[in-house]
């Protein structure tokens, strides 16, 4: 039986992202094969989404882009509001807006899932743990340690169209860096790491607000020289193909990393990765099988050289045998199904 279903995603970026917005290219895949699955989906979104379902924006263009507004986070609320107020239209809510839904999801009598999509911090738990009707899906197992004494209804890996990244048995003599350039993602040691190894670097990723500007001005734009170079931000199509071509993906994070989506788009196009073990980074890369562990730049540099070691179909194999799209669609339809038995 189909479910009427509310998606509510952020209103930074548009649904799906044209470049960076991992969250925002999670809810547009679920809510797409949700869809094609016959169910009938309500994205609430920045108006420039879009959706084979129906769309409820509170905003023309997504926050970054509209450079003309004053007050972004009145947007959010507003987008909060549309969805209260048509609640009653819908078998279930699923929110992927962090603790900006929780107070008001109190007030709501129909069931709610909440994706935890980022870290979690002390100063979010009180919101949480008072939404008491919120079912909260944590999309690693260390995200749902960390959510402690949060309780986590399911643990659901974030997953991927496969067939969208062709695998490449073949690189072509590059390390990559590919995320948001900001100091917790690790790009200066992902620099670090080109520079001691003497290989070739690739970074690509967006940056964001003044501050951001400020540390790619002080801290990366002098570091770069012919052989560590910054092209920008990526569309999805040369994401892609910069994936494909990378000898290994560098994901040296500096943070409890809540799952890090852009390991497993390395991994379904063959090219391993070297991490920093932090978060849920165990969960996705198995060291020496798909990856190594590094435990400092250093550390890091060394194991470049040992990049050979690691076979490109292995990666592709782990990526289709654990984070598919289906897979990832079908336990958050089972887990909607299971609220849904309950409540009648």
């Amino acid at each position: 039986m189909p479910l009427r279903i509310a998606q509510i995603a952020p209103v930074w970026v548009p649904v799906p992202p044209i470049t960076h917005g991992g969250t925002e290219y999670v809810v547009s895949l679920l809510t797409e094969e949700l869809i094609a699955r016959g169910h009938h989906v309500t994205l609430f979104a920045s108006g420039d989404s879009k959706t084979a379902g129906t769309l409820v924006s509170s905003c023309p263009k997504a926050i970054w882009r509209d450079r003309t507004l004053r007050d972004p986070h009145a947007c959010i609320l507003h987008l909060i509001q549309k969805v209260t107020e048509n609640a009653n239209q819908f078998d279930i809510i699923h929110s992927h807006i962090g603790f900006y839904f929780a107070p008001f999801a109190r007030q709501l009598t129909i069931p709610i899932v909440q994706t935890l999509h980022r870290p979690l911090y002390p100063e979010t738990h009180h919101l949480y743990q008072e939404a008491k009707n919120i079912k909260f899906v944590a999309i690693s197992k260390d995200q749902a340690q960390s959510a402690s004494p949060l309780s986590i209804e399911q643990v659901i890996y974030h997953g991927l169209p496969l067939e969208r990244y062709p695998f490449s048995k073949h690189s072509e003599g590059y390390l990559l860096f590919l995320s948001k350039i900001d100091e917790e993602k690790g790009v200066i040691e992902a620099i670090e790491v080109a520079r001691i190894a003497k290989r070739r670097l690739i970074i690509a990723g967006n940056i964001v607000g003044k501050d951001g500007w400020e540390f790619f001005v002080r801290r990366i734009k002098p570091r770069l020289n012919e052989k560590i170079i910054y092209i920008g931000q990526a569309d999805f199509d040369k994401k892609v193909k910069l994936m494909q071509g990378a000898d290994a993906l560098l994901f040296p994070i500096l943070r409890r990393e809540p799952f890090g989506l852009v390991m497993i788009e390395a991994l379904a196009c063959g090219t391993p990765v070297l991490a920093f073990p932090e978060g849920s980074v165990p969960e996705i890369i198995e060291n020496g099988k798909t990856g190594f562990f590094a435990r400092s730049t250093l550390h890091m540099a060394r194991l470049v050289s040992k990049i050979p070691e690691i076979s490109r179909h292995m990666c592709r194999a782990v990526a289709e045998r654990h984070f598919s799209l289906e897979r990832m669609t079908n336990e958050y339809e089972k887990l909607y199904r299971k609220i849904l038995s309950k409540q009648a």
